[in-house]
């Protein structure tokens, strides 16, 4: 009794621990250019042979699949129910699938429309193995759908009850990666382009846990409605175009690393002659290993069928039927100690070297770069049969096919320079090597980029219209990565047709946000771009160096004010005035002016124009001659010049950007990476030193012992105040605060009149005059000949001439000395201190 409970739970639920594991990849042979895929009539398609299948009312359908296209805007296309006796459409059934928007699920009900339910709007992997489970609880109404080891959907939809009626406990067809219901000219493909494995059918809602583990990659697990390995499973299509392979479930199904191997179809000098840029361009590099296992992984990688098949890096073994070899170089290295081979990248000595016969090379101080050699027999299968393998060591300068290890299971690829809408191409493609050993680029729908050998050039076609093509003379090496000319003279789509030359510059990159690419395909940090420092091996960083862009409509002779549509009123532009004094260079008291030596700055905001790649540091945000005359400039006027001069942009103006506020990256549609930033963010610098003379009212009643209060008036011109208003911001006295005459006791920057800003704003400047010049040249002087005139009244009569001679002398002195300092200063109605003394 418990065997046979043990044989009936067994049969339910079977965790397989098989190391590999059957798969259908569905139009691994088809023509990837024409649309529909696979041909209505004998479409390539998975299905199951019972003439009836039992269901329950409860149901779970897990399935694994690896789309490689979303054709049609589907990917990974299930379908069961009841087909007609005409195989026309279905009488009753659902079809699930993957679309563009995310996972939906179709009942179709013969001569009625589809009809449709979400489940889930979650993005699309492609190129990847995934692993999804649903739910149909007929009972209740409940759905619910999981993938990749998480519930992504549940829900209730009512009308499952009505349709279990329907379905009546049986069904006679069972789809995978295809669906039969009539085609029509336009509609979706009903043949996926990808692989499917592990479609199980279980007669029971599986639980949460058991869902998570399967599509988790933890467990499989048998199905009891329907087995993917006992099922009788029928591959239909007249094309054969479709294949069924063996392969690895825990190393290729399930596989948790990330990374993956590409093997480049053309030779190029190794290291460092180019190798590794090629790898760098796929954001991968140059192969290494270091364990047994490691090399084995790069050995059965090399004995692909795919890979045999490229002439190129292949060659014929003589005396050996349908043998192939391989020599290509790896990233490893004894350029620092001879005799010690290291990892290229990170230096680490190699753990297993199987070498060849007499190798290493024990004299040869010129061959520091090791290559594996690899002979396979070609087979029917996924992989050929490994015959030998083994490393030699070389020159690293030799011509092999590079070997590449990439950081995810593919290289993707995005296109800049198309129109955002009307082009008839996708602007995201993945880098495959085709089955014929030649690399190519899918697009995420419908485009395929290949290079025609016999042409020698690029070819870019859509399946959605097979008369148009765009093509580049671009070399095969260059893997059409970089900025690239293309020829639409042959397209006929909406973006081409405004095309004023039928030659465009467009940029095909694997760079991510935050990098510039440079013209050859390499990537940079977009902080690189146009910071004078040729970063890119082709200098192209330092190319089309644009850092203000302005509008057509832009008027410089008008001030950026902004217009508050609620109020109905400008808000004028505010100009924030900063001040440096450099030096008084003279205080010129008869002429009633001084000199000043002071740096300006003036900052705002101009919230018309836009930044590109503007730099942490403001020196380098430097904009040249033709970019500055382009931009709207303050007019201010020194109010107290006697010409009254304003700031005029000339030679010695510094106009420089400050980064301030955050970007954004350019559309795809321009050409080149950019950071855009806005002009309503980020501050634009006047920044100018002037020498100039101005006007200052000295106050002399109580000279010496006078303070003066000296300013720098600047205005707006009438014109502008209502556009534009300036404010005192900072202000710094570097110069010297003791000068010849005065001490600087006191400086500021201030409105002129706070009741009234639009007034201007002033420069104080206190000057307090030093009296120890007046003390000796004025005070003391006249003290002493005081002294003397008085002492002389003590003289004896006798002395009487003599007296009068010393007081007559003293007086011309006095007038000589009052005249003196009566010339250094201004004359004045009013009578001042050192007058009356």
């Amino acid at each position: 009794m418990k065997l046979g409970i043990f044989i009936i739970l067994s049969t339910l639920n079977v965790i397989i621990h098989s190391e590999e594991i059957k798969t259908y990849f569905l139009n691994k042979g088809g023509n990837l250019s024409r649309n529909p895929l696979s041909l209505e009539n004998g479409r390539e398609c998975l299905h199951t042979t019972r003439k009836s299948i039992p269901i329950n009312e409860e149901m779970t359908v897990c399935y694994r699949q690896k789309p490689y296209m979303i054709r049609g805007f589907t990917s990974g296309i299930i379908s069961f129910g009841k087909m007609d006796p005409g195989w026309t459409d279905f009488e009753f059934g659902f079809i699930f699938g993957v679309w563009y928007s995310g996972a939906w699920l179709g009942y179709k009900e013969k001569g009625k429309p589809m009809s449709w339910i979400n489940m889930g709007s979650h993005s699309i992997d492609i190129h990847a193995w995934r692993h999804t489970c649903i739910t149909l609880d007929f009972k209740s109404g409940k759905y619910s759908n999981s993938e990749n080891g998480l519930k992504r959907y549940e829900e209730t939809y009512d009308r499952l009850k009505e349709i279990w009626k329907k379905l009546n406990n049986s069904i006679n067809l069972v789809t995978v990666g295809c669906w039969y219901i009539p085609y029509k000219s336009g509609e979706e493909e009903f043949s996926m382009f990808g692989e499917f494995t592990d479609f199980q059918i279980f007669g029971r809602i599986l639980s949460e846990q058991e869902m998570n583990d399967i599509t988790g990659c933890n467990t499989r697990m048998e199905g009891d409605i329907v087995s993917w390995e006992s099922e009788d499973w029928y591959l239909n299509g007249t094309e054969k175009t479709s294949r069924q392979e063996i392969i690895e479930f825990e190393g290729e199904v399930c596989r948790k690393e990330q990374d993956s191997f590409l093997l480049m179809p053309f030779k190029q000098k190794g290291l460092p002659f180019g190798m590794s840029d090629t790898c760098e361009k796929l954001t991968g590099k140059l192969l290494s290993y270091d364990t047994k296992k490691e090399f084995d992984d790069i050995v059965k990688f090399l004995t692909l069928s795919k890979n045999m098949k490229n002439q190129q890096c292949y060659k014929d073994v003589k005396g050996k039927e349908s043998v192939h070899s391989i020599v290509s170089q790896l990233a490893i290295t004894d350029t620092k100690t001879e005799g010690v081979f290291l990892d290229h990248y990170t230096e680490k000595q190699i753990g297993y070297l199987p070498w060849a016969q007499d190798r290493p090379q024990k004299k040869a101080t010129n061959y520091n770069c090791v290559r594996v050699t690899v002979e396979a027999k070609a087979l029917d299968g996924k992989y050929g049969d490994r015959q030998k393998a083994e490393i030699w060591d070389g020159n690293c300068g030799v011509e092999e096919c590079a070997l590449c290890r990439l950081p995810n299971p593919v290289a993707k690829m995005r296109v800049r320079g198309l129109c955002k809408v009307g082009s008839l191409f996708d602007k995201e493609y993945y880098y495959i090597i085709l089955e014929n050993g030649t690399q190519a680029y899918l697009g995420r729908y419908s485009s395929l980029i290949l290079f025609d050998a016999d042409e020698k050039q690029w070819s870019w076609t859509d399946s959605e219209d097979s008369i148009s093509r765009a093509t580049s003379r671009s070399s095969e090496i260059s893997m059409l990565l970089g900025t690239h000319s293309i020829d639409f003279k042959n397209m006929e789509d909406d973006c081409s047709k405004s095309l004023e030359s039928k030659l465009k510059d467009v940029k095909f990159t694997t760079c991510t946000d935050g990098q510039f690419t440079c013209d050859d395909g390499l990537c940079i940090d977009i902080e690189q771009r146009c910071d004078q420092v040729s970063n890119c091996l082709d200098e192209s960083d330092e190319n089309n160096c644009v850092t203000v862009v302005v509008k057509d409509n832009y008027n410089k002779k008008i001030a950026p004010f902004t217009f508050d549509k609620k109020s109905n009123t400008i808000i004028p532009v505010k100009v924030d005035i900063s001040m440096d004094v450099v030096d008084v260079l003279r205080i010129i008291e008869v002429d009633q002016e001084f000199e000043l030596k002071l740096s300006l700055s003036m900052e705002w905001y101009d919230s018309r124009i836009i930044y590109h790649n503007l730099k942490e540091t403001r020196s380098a945000n430097v904009p040249t001659t033709d970019e500055v005359r382009k931009l709207w400039l303050p007019f201010v006027i020194f109010d107290n010049t006697k010409q009254n001069e304003a700031t005029v942009l000339d030679g010695n103006t510094k106009i420089t950007f400050t980064r301030e506020g955050n970007f954004s990256q350019a559309d795809d549609e321009e050409t080149h990476e950019i950071n855009i930033f806005s002009g309503s963010e980020n501050r634009i610098t006047f920044q100018q030193v002037y020498s100039k003379y101005f006007k200052c009212e000295y106050l002399l009643q109580l000279y010496p012992f006078d303070t003066q209060r000296c300013t720098v008036n600047l205005q707006v011109q009438e014109l502008d105040r209502n556009a534009m208003k300036i404010s005192p911001n900072k202000l710094r006295m570097i110069g010297k605060t003791i000068l010849t005459q005065y001490y600087i006791t006191k400086w500021s920057l201030e409105y002129k009149d706070m009741d009234d800003q639009s007034e201007g704003i002033n420069l104080v400047i206190l000057f307090k005059r030093r009296i120890n010049n007046a003390i000796m040249t004025i005070y003391l002087p006249t003290i002493l000949i005081l002294c003397i005139v008085y002492a002389t009244n003590f003289f004896k009569e006798f002395f009487f001439e003599a007296v009068v001679t010393v007081n007559l002398t003293a007086l011309l002195v006095l007038t000589t000395l009052f005249i003196s300092v009566s010339e250094s200063l201004p004359p004045t109605a009013y009578v001042k201190m050192v007058d009356i003394w």
